[in-house]
């Protein structure tokens, strides 16, 4: 039993570590949830403009990412996420469990070269890439979000 202990811990700590990467980058999930779920959910954001009731900004920014969501009374519409990795080895990696995990949410995802992906499920279409910043010299994942009518 004390064997398999440390390698429990492992898979745990891995589970959980790529959880949180990938919460990260998620930003597909808030499609059409309402701005106080986002807020519940997210916390308190870093800033808020609401001088256009119809299309209300929502910024939550970190030290390795940033997100952005746009809503109006019907909830969220459009959604983006930025992830900063040091290497490109841990951008591909965060990358491929990312696409991984939308395919286990039921999007279907399509390659479009080796750093643009297509993602859709119904009410929602994601688009995904991966690219070196040319300013901070970190590789990015991006992530946009909308709202698919029909």
């Amino acid at each position: 039993m004390k064997k398999y202990f440390p390698v429990l811990q492992i898979i745990l700590g891995l589970l959980l570590f790529s959880s949180q990467i990938f919460s990260q980058l998620d930003v597909q999930n808030y499609i059409s949830k309402s701005r106080a779920d986002l807020i519940k959910s997210l916390g308190k954001p870093v800033h808020i403009d609401d001088s256009n009731k119809s299309m209300v900004m929502i910024f939550y920014k970190s030290v390795e990412s940033c997100k952005s969501f746009v809503a109006n009374e019907n909830g969220i519409f459009q959604a983006e996420s930025i992830q900063s990795y040091d290497t490109e080895k841990k951008c591909r990696a965060a990358l491929d469990g990312y696409l991984a995990d939308m395919v286990s949410e039921g999007f279907k995802v399509d390659t479009l070269t080796a750093d643009h992906f297509q993602s859709e499920k119904p009410g929602v279409t994601c688009a995904i890439s991966c690219a070196l910043n040319s300013l901070t010299k970190k590789y990015e994942i991006s992530v946009s979000a909308h709202r698919k009518e029909g």
